[in-house]
């Protein structure tokens, strides 16, 4: 869905390998620092839904921030 939304096509195999990888270690990341991954999610003016699992959450937001800026999607 999100390489649909953002890149309108979806990623080749290498590119989600790279995608895995990099969420993965942004899990890692916040599972040892929760604190920060709330520092994440808190800003903004959407308040984060406490719901959804905290590590996550920040892990996907710092995935699709990375995408987001990618110069495919800057000048798609």
């Amino acid at each position: 869905y999100l390489t649909i939304r953002l890149v309108s096509r979806p990623f080749s195999a290498p590119e989600r390998r790279v995608a895995r990888s990099t969420f993965d270690r942004f899990a890692e990341l916040y599972a040892g620092d929760e604190q920060e991954a709330r520092r994440l999610l808190d800003v903004g003016e959407s308040a984060f839904d406490a719901a959804l699992p905290l590590v996550d959450s920040a892990s996907w937001t710092m995935l699709v921030s990375q995408v987001m800026n990618l110069d495919e999607v800057l000048n798609k």
